[in-house]
């Protein structure tokens, strides 16, 4: 039989109970106080809060949309093609059926969304990388299925 080596320690799953007791309730309520004051309300984040209210406000973006714009046009396009899904009355003469055109639509919400999953980032196996990786790659021509279909279709996109 193989004897199986132990894990090191700097790979072992933490008790957090147990290693880490919890803080007494003032140190809760300071670390509260710390993390308002240190983000929200000193006195360089009330500025860009105030710069990024006042672009808003008069471009109709602020800068800090501009940051992941992919994720910012995602979750733009999103609500309306779902929207858009449910209240076409045609479609593009390149397809037999409005359920051809759905389906369409279907690959081009599903593409968007994988953009707000962070490209599939959030499932990412160490341990099989290579499974993962077959997968991934399986997701990213999907991916790249429907973001042809918006780019093809995008004269399309009115009902």
């Amino acid at each position: 039989m193989d004897k199986k080596t132990p894990i090191p320690k700097e790979f072992r799953r933490v008790d957090w109970d147990t290693e880490f007791p919890p803080n007494p309730w003032y140190k809760e309520v300071y670390y509260f106080f710390w993390r308002l004051w240190g983000y929200h309300l000193s006195p360089r984040s009330l500025y860009h809060h105030i710069k990024y209210l006042f672009q808003y406000i008069t471009r109709g973006y602020s800068d800090k949309q501009c940051w992941s714009l992919d994720w910012t046009f995602a979750k733009f396009a999103i609500p309306r093609l779902k929207t858009l899904k449910t209240m076409t009355h045609g479609h593009p003469i390149d397809f037999k059926s409005i359920e051809e055109w759905h389906k369409a639509i279907d690959k081009m919400i599903w593409s968007f969304e994988f953009v707000l999953t962070d490209y599939g980032s959030e499932d990412f196996d160490f341990e099989d990388y290579k499974g993962w990786k077959k997968m991934n790659d399986a997701r990213i021509e999907k991916y790249k299925e429907g973001m042809n279909l918006f780019t093809e279709y995008y004269w399309n996109l009115w009902d």
